[in-house]
């Protein structure tokens, strides 16, 4: 087994070419996790103007209240990037892109050249002149899952419950079940330095509106973290966190981050709005967008010019900090271990 390696280099360079993405179209998943053509009773709404008039010092955002069902994230592994692909069988591109794959890809790619702890790996196959991308759960993300805690397992239901919060006006439907399984997601495309990417992200809420149409900055996303008590507390958040929010947001055009920030008890006494443009400039952020940038618009490159040239051959594209390098290595996995017959032989007809 022949493997390739890409450095993982600094890089000072200029912001690349990056055209701001459009929506295609959307889809959604139920309270089973199935997929559906019509997501629209799952867009949550966000009325800035009313949340942002409340006192929460005197009445706090309880993020205990109702039951939080959290997601099957072994039927989601399982199930790769099947629900991007039913759409792309159901909306067929006359345009072939360059690469197909979804934001939660693309964020651990632009994260890279300043991750130091979680490795990524993911499986690569070209097919029909398109790269795509599915994630592969590692040793390091197994091992996190059977370890976590009470309290962190608590912290994920605290979103959740942040989300769905915020996008009522009242505290009527607070106490709801919460099924996490319900999506709302959209399809984007964009090119970055010309290469021609169509991606999946699951999408928060909208602003309150009264537009009909839905357009890229219309949405909002919702994020909870813990009060500051030191200032490693916020040197951890502009190091790490905020680095993570910027590259999600940034790739679906987003323009707003709103925060809750919480105590260990899971009450919310404060929501600060982000601007996604401004993040990079927070007193001490040291990270640069122009190096993740430049770093996804590297990889992308040569994993298109230069490692995944031969058609359906299925590729492990891996990195492992705190190395320096990507590892690429071709495998003996069948192309349905990517892409499911259904959808190339629907492709192949079409």
């Amino acid at each position: 087994m022949k493997s390739t390696y890409i450095p993982v280099p600094p890089s000072s360079s200029s912001f690349p070419s990056f055209k701001r993405p459009s929506i295609l179209g959307s889809y959604g998943q139920n309270e089973q996790g199935e997929w559906i053509e019509d997501p629209s009773s799952y867009l949550k709404t966000f009325d800035a103007r009313h949340w942002f008039r409340q006192s929460l010092n005197k009445k706090p955002l309880d993020l205990n209240r109702g039951k939080v069902i959290l997601k099957d994230e072994n039927h989601f592994a399982r199930e790769g990037i099947t629900s991007l692909l039913e759409w792309l069988r159901r909306n067929p591109q006359t345009n072939c892109p360059d690469f197909v794959l979804f934001r939660g890809v693309l964020t651990m790619l632009m994260k890279t050249p300043y991750e130091r702890r979680e490795p990524w790996c993911y499986s690569v196959v070209k097919y029909r002149d398109t790269i795509y991308l599915k994630a592969e759960e590692t040793e390091y993300a197994r091992n996190q899952k059977d370890r976590i805690s009470p309290f962190i397992q608590k912290t994920m239901e605290w979103g959740y419950k942040f989300e769905h919060i915020l996008s009522q006006t009242s505290d009527s439907n607070v106490d709801n079940v919460i099924n996490t399984n319900e999506e709302y997601d959209s399809v984007y495309r964009t090119e970055l330095e010309g290469m021609a990417i169509i991606y999946g992200a699951e999408m928060d809420a909208i602003f309150k509106s009264q537009k009909p149409e839905v357009n890229v900055e219309d949405f909002v996303e919702f994020k909870t973290s813990k009060e500051f008590q030191n200032d490693r507390n916020y040197q951890n958040f502009v190091k790490y966190k905020v680095l993570k929010w910027w590259c999600q947001s940034f790739l679906v055009g987003i323009t707003t981050i709103v925060c809750g920030f919480r105590d260990d008890d899971g009450f919310v006494r404060r929501i600060e709005d982000f601007s996604v443009r401004d993040i990079p400039k927070l007193e001490g952020v040291t990270w640069k967008p122009n190096v993740c940038m430049g770093f996804l618009k590297n990889l992308l490159k040569t994993l298109k010019n230069d490692i995944i040239l031969t058609p359906n051959i299925v590729y492990n594209v891996s990195f492992d900090p705190p190395g320096s390098n990507i590892n690429t290595y071709e495998t003996d996995l069948d192309i349905s271990h990517v892409l499911p017959s259904w959808y190339t032989e629907n492709t192949t007809k079409s």
